[in-house]
C-alpha cells in the first residue's frame, strides 16, 4: 500500500498550510491584477483610435498626444487627396474644451471630437447614425454614456436618454445634448462629446477653419499600403506625419505605457508583484 507522504505533509500542520496557500494566492492575485490595470491603461489609450476608420494618418510633426495634437493646414488635405492610391481624406478634429455642469456651473475640460455628419468616419455603425442624424446645426453635441457624473446627468449616475435637449454651456457657448454614444474618452480627459465641425470651431479656443488636428486617408481597393504612405510622404511637406494606422496606435500606446506616470506605475506595480 502506497503511502500518501506529500497529502500528509500538508495536513500534519493545517494552520502551516493554510498560511503558505494564502501567501500563495496573494502573490498570483497581486500579479493578475497589476497586469489588469496594465491592460486597462493599453485599452484606453487607443480607445479613440480604435474607433476610426482609417488606413493612414497624417499629423503634426509636433503631435503630444490625441487631446494635444497641434494642428495642420487644411490645405494638407486637398494635397492628400490628389496623391495616387487614395481614396479619400477626412478631417478629424479634437481638443479639450471647458464644460459647464448644468445645475452647479462648475467647468472642467472635456474632450471634443469635432466630425463632418457626411463623412464616414466611424467604424461603428450607431454611432455614425446618430452623428449623421443628430450633428446637423452647430449646437447640436452628442454626449459619451461614459462620461463621468461630475459633468452632470440627470440621473447622477451616467448620461442617457433623459439627458436629451439639456442646453449647457461648451466653451462659452450655448450647446443642446441632442442624444448619446458610448464609446470611452480614454485617459486624457473624464469625458466626451462629439460635434459637427462648425460647432467645433466656435467652442475650441484659438481654433479656425484653416486648421486640422488629423487627416484620416483611406486608400483605394488595390492599393498598396506602403506604396501609398512612401507616395504621401514624397508629396506632403516636411511639417506632417504619415503613419499607418497600426504605426499610430503603436506611438499612442507607448506614449502613454512607457512616457507617462499611468503606464510607469503600473509597470512597476507589475514588476513588484512578479517579486
Amino acid at each position: 500500500m502506497k503511502t500518501p507522504l506529500a497529502w500528509f505533509n500538508l495536513l500534519h500542520n493545517r494552520v502551516r498550510t493554510a498560511v503558505a496557500v494564502a501567501g500563495v494566492t496573494f502573490a498570483i492575485v497581486l500579479m493578475f491584477m497589476q497586469l489588469g490595470f496594465l491592460e486597462a491603461v493599453k485599452a484606453s489609450a487607443t480607445i479613440i483610435y480604435d474607433a476610426l476608420d482609417f488606413d493612414i494618418c497624417l499629423r503634426s510633426t509636433d503631435y503630444l498626444h490625441l487631446a494635444d495634437a497641434r494642428a495642420l493646414p487644411r490645405i494638407r488635405l486637398y494635397q492628400a487627396q490628389s496623391v495616387q492610391g487614395v481614396s479619400r481624406v477626412v478631417p478629424f478634429q479634437v481638443a479639450l474644451a471647458p464644460w459647464r455642469h448644468p445645475l452647479s456651473g462648475e467647468k472642467r475640460p472635456i474632450l471634443t471630437m469635432g466630425v463632418r455628419p457626411e463623412d464616414e468616419l466611424n467604424r461603428e455603425p450607431a454611432i455614425q447614425q446618430a452623428v449623421r442624424r443628430h450633428l446637423v446645426v452647430p449646437d447640436a453635441v452628442l454626449i459619451d454614456t461614459k462620461t463621468r457624473p461630475e459633468y452632470g446627468p440627470k440621473d447622477t449616475r451616467r448620461f442617457g436618454d433623459r439627458d436629451r435637449d439639456v442646453v449647457t454651456e461648451l466653451g462659452d457657448h450655448r450647446v443642446r445634448i441632442a442624444g448619446h454614444f458610448t464609446r470611452g474618452a480614454g485617459l486624457s480627459a473624464s469625458g466626451a462629446l462629439l460635434i459637427s465641425e462648425p460647432g467645433f470651431f466656435r467652442v475650441a479656443p484659438g481654433r479656425t477653419f484653416g486648421d486640422v488636428n488629423f487627416a484620416l486617408v483611406r486608400i483605394q481597393p488595390h492599393a498598396r499600403l506602403d506604396e501609398v504612405i512612401a507616395r504621401l510622404d514624397e508629396a506632403l511637406p516636411d511639417d506632417v506625419e504619415v503613419l499607418s494606422r497600426a504605426e499610430t496606435i503603436h506611438r499612442e500606446l507607448a506614449r502613454w505605457v512607457y512616457q507617462t506616470n499611468y503606464g510607469l506605475i503600473f509597470l512597476t506595480g507589475v514588476a513588484v508583484a512578479v517579486i
